[in-house]
């Protein structure tokens, strides 16, 4: 899909039916502005773990200056797993950002890009794989919600990796920027790699609204930078 000019999606951009693997790949044009929000419990662009592992790739162009704005239904995700009842809806697939300007914002309890919510179990509401490879990212999980990972009382993401790029994840209340949403299971994170890649590989996290590490290979609250 290639996005022109200014675009506004009024319901969720779905991925797939969940039982069939779908693969898609978004290129955000130069200058060009795509605002989808989610309806009905679902993701902005949703991108769900399902059966066959959804997977989406977000690039942007010469100039990086397209926009994807991507704001979740409550209990959804901006991008990635859905509100719903079994880990296939909630949990997110493979997503990957190489460029452009993603701003993505989960609904209440739920992650800005990642899982989205369904009550109960720690494993329902994290994500498999998160890779950040480029562009500029803004992730802010509703309350609850990590802005990058899980959303609350969620486990995760699987691995979450960030190459390039800047990226600012926001957690919302008790949430990590990148990791565990809130609840009892926020006292772990596993899987982040932060790769400094000369000046474009900042990374700025943030916890309950404080910076908490800068990308510059410290390692806090078992986040860790390579």
């Amino acid at each position: 899909y290639y996005v022109k000019g200014n675009v506004t999606y009024d319901g969720t951009f779905n991925l797939g039916s969940g039982t069939a693997h779908a693969y898609v790949h978004i290129i955000l044009c130069d200058g060009a502005k795509l605002t989808v929000k989610g309806s009905g419990g679902h993701a902005a662009i949703s991108v769900r773990y399902g059966l066959t592992m959804d997977a989406i790739d977000i690039y942007g162009q010469e100039h990086q200056t397209g926009m994807l704005i991507a704001n979740g239904a409550p209990n959804a995700a901006g991008i990635g797993g859905d509100a719903g009842d079994s880990y296939y809806h909630c949990c997110a697939g493979i997503i990957n950002i190489y460029g452009g300007i993603v701003i993505a914002r989960g609904g209440d309890n739920a992650a800005g890009i990642g899982g989205g919510y369904n009550g109960t179990s720690k494993y329902y509401g994290g994500a498999y794989v998160i890779n950040v490879m480029g562009g500029y990212v803004r992730a802010e999980g509703g309350a609850g919600g990590a802005g990058i990972g899980a959303a609350r009382n969620g486990y995760g993401p699987d691995t979450a990796r960030i190459i390039g790029g800047t990226v600012e994840a926001i957690g919302g209340a008790g949430a990590s920027g990148i990791g565990n949403g809130a609840g009892k299971y926020n006292d772990t994170n596993k899987g982040l790699y932060i790769y400094r890649n000369g000046a474009t590989g900042l990374a700025k996290l943030r916890r309950d609204g404080f910076v908490s590490m800068d990308g510059d290979g410290t390692s806090e609250h078992g986040l860790q930078a390579d």
